[in-house]
């Protein structure tokens, strides 16, 4: 059955809030991790993992932050 105008703007909606929500728990995954493994973060750190829009790119330097030693073996730029 066919959807809708509203019915398939709705759906993009739900499945780019599902997006975002995914994102923003990809990043502060990564944050809560480095904090935990370092201690203390640099604040621009954090903002530049928050700038980060796509889910592979975190998923990345999830990968990175786990066996990195110190910041500059996590490829943040």
């Amino acid at each position: 059955m066919r959807q809708t105008i509203a019915q398939a703007l709705i759906q993009e909606g739900r499945e780019l809030g599902y997006v975002e929500a995914a994102i923003q728990t990809k990043q502060e995954d990564l944050i809560t991790l480095l904090q935990v493994k370092f201690k203390q973060i640099p604040q621009n750190l954090i903002e530049q993992i928050r700038a980060i829009r796509t889910i592979d790119r975190l998923d990345t330097l999830l990968r990175q932050s786990v066996s990195a030693t110190r910041f500059e073996e996590i490829e943040i730029e």
